[in-house]
């Protein structure tokens, strides 16, 4: 039964999550979003003043979740709708339960175009990308340092390099050292 999955698997649902996989590396995916925080979200942050969702159920995605529906927020003259839309939806969440727990991206929607959309010119519509508040990568503590290193003795072998095949400039030390 377990051979078949690979061969029966909805394309749609596969596309969505290679787009998110690709938007969001393994290593930001740390933990996956608890139900909780997504069901306070639309309780205490969602609605006809932000961001009204079209379905009552966020669907899952590697790391997070995507929420469809609709920007209710009024444009601003010189933003852009999706600064504005974000703008609002963190200073709610900052007011919430959720405030410090997740983190609210304002993507096209990852799923592929039907033929009809393709047909009709219709354009991608914005969806709502939940994930985790961290997404930082995790690094060793030795690792930062250790890179930092390797690159400046890099340079330092570089430099000592250049400088010792070069006669002319071998030349000109050793006479500013004998005088």
């Amino acid at each position: 039964a377990d051979d078949f999955e690979d061969i029966f698997i909805d394309i749609d649902f596969a596309a969505i999550n290679s787009f998110v996989k690709n938007l969001l590396p393994e290593v930001t995916r740390k933990e996956p979003v608890k139900e909780e925080y997504i069901d306070a979200l639309y309780s205490e942050v969602l609605g006809k003043d932000t961001f009204n969702p079209r379905e009552r159920k966020a669907q899952a995605v590697p790391g997070g979740y995507l929420i469809r529906g609709e920007n209710k927020v009024k444009p601003k003259e010189g933003k852009d709708d999706g600064d504005v839309l974000i703008e609002a939806l963190d200073k709610k969440i900052f007011e919430s339960s959720v405030a410090g727990k997740i983190q609210v991206y304002y993507i096209l929607d990852p799923t592929p175009p039907s033929g009809e959309e393709i047909l009709n010119d219709e354009d991608e519509s914005p969806v709502l990308l939940i994930t985790n508040y961290d997404i930082s990568p995790d690094t060793k503590v030795w690792i930062k340092p250790a890179i930092t290193f390797l690159g400046l003795a890099s340079i330092a072998a570089f430099s000592l390099g250049s400088f010792s095949f070069n006669d002319e400039v071998l030349n000109r030390i050793s006479t500013g050292a004998d005088s």
